[in-house]
């Protein structure tokens, strides 16, 4: 019985059912070459005992796509098979920040490995080291990038005098800092941390278990409401009565909605300092409303008036015939050699001390790690990825309230072996460089030896 007919119409009805797709209909005109050479040949181009490497011939494949397609079409013997996955683009995806303490986590992390460990960090344990740390929810890929952002590079070692340093400035001022600190801890003062954050209603974990009609967290992009916190702390915990929280960007309140030099003082005068004991020394960072400037000089560019303003406030005599290069002058002679702040001044006056971090040194505050904590905290309790704000406060509360004075003795323990681990890197740095200028000038002085030498005997040739 012939079958033909029937088969030319199950054909026709496939092609009504669905169009072939340009890379189908390649795959198809690859077959109807090896088929016509084939006929041409009279003979098979394959064994047909090797039926993998048929289809690959047939098709124009390889090896590999067809056993591919074969153990797929196995794990799945009806319907049609998955398209493989593709690496999506990065259009639409929320933009990673990576804030200023992980990175100084990653730097210090770095640094244990080549000081301390002497083993050279790869990507995979870095990233490991990192995460045993603190949340760092991102893989190797973003660490990459911020590698990169931070400054380092994976690249050829030329030498091994060739050592990791950091600009000098940025260590001289750490040692001043750790030189100032390890004497107040010897007199026994007592040492409190301040510093602000900012929680979002859109916090959350980045990835969570999901499945089948379990879609997990909700990522939302845009925060809508976002809370300003400050506070103040020590190894005995948060100190009372100093708690801040409010909206931000609300114009309504004691606080309007930003953190400024205003807000931080009238904070420092209204909550802090009646709560804090006598004789405390007070550790922040370096945000431009901690350090507004008393009585601060005009600068070349200020105008003529507020030249003679400032002259005249600090009773040196000057008038308007003068030109701005001889006020300038005057201001020069005349301004404070040491920067004074105006908080400085304000817990000095109630008997405190302030000490600012260095740069970069975030790590060194142990209410960083209360705000890791607090926000984890926040991430945990966010599913929908946009609370509203009264749920966000209940929150941020409760937050406060898992942070337990054990919980700060231990961050402040750890700032302390930081402290004593940077000063002994730091120390080891400071013989390096001394050793590098001492013979820099030892070479300066034979080469002015030399000069006198060649002088001498120049005039002795002039004399004869």
């Amino acid at each position: 019985m012939d079958n033909r007919p029937a088969l030319q119409e199950n054909v026709r009805n496939t092609k009504k059912r669905r169009y072939l797709r340009s890379n189908e209909r390649s795959i198809v005109s690859n077959v109807i070459t090896a088929c016509v050479k084939e006929a041409t040949q009279k003979e098979l181009l394959v064994n047909i005992n090797s039926p993998n490497q048929r289809a690959a011939v047939y098709a124009n494949v390889s090896l590999a796509t067809i056993g591919r397609i074969r153990k797929e079409r196995e794990n799945k013997p009806h319907g049609l098979l998955e398209l493989p996955r593709r690496k999506t683009d990065n259009l639409g995806r929320k933009p990673i920040v990576i804030d200023s303490f992980t990175k100084s986590v990653i730097r210090q992390t770095m640094e244990d490995f080549y000081i301390n460990q002497k083993i050279v960090p790869t990507l995979r344990k870095l990233l490991n080291a990192v995460k045993q740390k603190i949340h760092f929810p991102w893989q190797k890929d973003v660490l990459h990038k911020t590698l990169h952002e931070m400054g380092f590079t994976w690249k050829r070692s030329v030498s091994k005098r060739k050592i990791l340093v950091e600009r000098t400035d940025i260590i001289d001022w750490r040692c001043k800092y750790l030189i100032q600190v390890r004497k107040l801890r010897e007199l026994g003062r007592k040492f409190f941390y301040i510093d602000e954050t900012w929680v979002d209603n859109n916090i959350t974990y980045r990835k969570c278990w999901q499945g089948p009609g379990v879609e997990g967290i909700m990522d939302n992009v845009s925060g809508s409401n976002r809370i300003i916190v400050v506070n103040i702390g020590s190894k005995d915990g948060f100190l009372p009565n100093a708690q801040l929280v409010y909206k931000a960007g609300c114009a309504t309140g004691d606080y309007h909605g930003q953190m400024n030099y205003e807000n931080f003082s009238n904070w420092i005068s209204n909550k802090v300092i009646p709560n804090l004991p006598p004789n405390c020394v007070i550790v922040m960072d370096n945000a431009s409303y901690h350090n507004k400037e008393h009585n601060k000089a005009p600068t070349r560019s200020s105008n003529k008036s507020e030249m003679i303003e400032w002259l005249l406030k600090n009773k040196v005599e000057a008038e308007l015939t003068m030109r701005k290069t001889k006020l300038f002058d005057l201001i020069k002679q005349h301004k404070p050699e040491d920067k004074v702040f105006e908080i400085n001044k304000i817990l000095e006056a109630h008997g405190h001390t302030v000490l600012r971090l260095p740069p970069y040194n975030c790590d060194l505050n142990p209410i960083e790690m209360a705000w890791a904590k607090l926000k984890n905290f926040v991430r945990g309790r966010n599913i929908l990825g946009d609370i509203c704000m009264t749920k966000l406060l209940q929150l941020v509360k409760e937050g406060f309230e898992t942070i337990s004075q054990d919980d700060w003795s231990a961050y402040c323990l750890h700032v302390e072996k930081l402290e004593r681990e940077y000063w002994v890197k730091d120390g080891v740095m400071e013989d390096i460089i001394d050793a590098i200028v001492i013979n820099l000038e030892s070479d300066d002085d034979e080469d002015d030896d030399d000069d006198d030498d060649s002088n001498d005997s120049d005039n002795v040739d002039d004399d004869l």
